[in-house]
């Protein structure tokens, strides 16, 4: 890919299009992303203002809340978190 490809949003679109297809139409989480295209993941948080604001841009989310809450169901099997929330429960 060219110098700047990821500062082009159209370009972070078509990046992200076969991975959201590949995840039935599903937006991916930050780890899967990672796995998947570490470079657009890097692109993203680089020129882009990160995985919430693309999500947010392309509709895969109304709002904020709709982020924290799949980051929370993302994040169920993560012992740390698990740790986190029944600490301060």
């Amino acid at each position: 890919k060219p110098n700047g490809y990821l500062k082009d949003f159209e370009n972070i679109q078509v990046e992200l299009e076969p991975i959201i297809n590949e995840l039935s139409g599903r937006f991916p989480t930050p780890k899967e992303l990672k796995e998947k295209n570490y470079g657009l993941y890097q692109g993203i948080n680089k020129h882009h203002g990160g995985l919430i604001a693309v999500r947010l841009q392309l509709g895969y989310a109304n709002d904020e809340l709709d982020i924290l809450k799949q980051i929370v169901e993302d994040m169920q099997d993560e012992q740390l978190w698990y740790d986190i929330l029944l600490k301060y429960r």
